[in-house]
């Protein structure tokens, strides 16, 4: 097996492997997002402070993985922004109080 950075130099020089592996990457994201789901539906422990220091684990283990997708995959698992997503839309905005309107 070649080391971590030679499949790197390979990846960074070769745009196809680039692309592979940047769609490898969004698919573990989703499996990210889908162990976030498992904990969060877990069943707690019965004593109430162990329940309590479940949630603070999971909630810990739960926030890490989420910035992990967040900086791998802002744009989700087509890498493209849809629905509108991360784009600002342009528009404007009517504030209106005690009958004076200002635009």
């Amino acid at each position: 097996m070649p080391s971590h950075m030679s499949v790197y130099r390979h990846i960074r020089e070769d745009e196809d492997a680039y692309v592979m592996y940047d769609s490898a990457r969004q698919i573990q994201c989703e499996n990210l997002r889908e162990e976030i789901l498992q904990l969060v539906e877990a069943p707690l422990p019965d004593d109430p402070k162990l329940a309590m220091a479940e949630v603070q684990r999971r909630r810990l283990e739960a926030d890490q993985k989420d910035k992990f997708i967040r900086q791998l995959a802002p744009l989700g698992l087509r890498g493209k922004a849809e629905d509108g997503k991360g784009q600002q839309q342009a528009g404007t905005i009517v504030l209106q109080w005690a009958g004076a309107e200002a635009v």
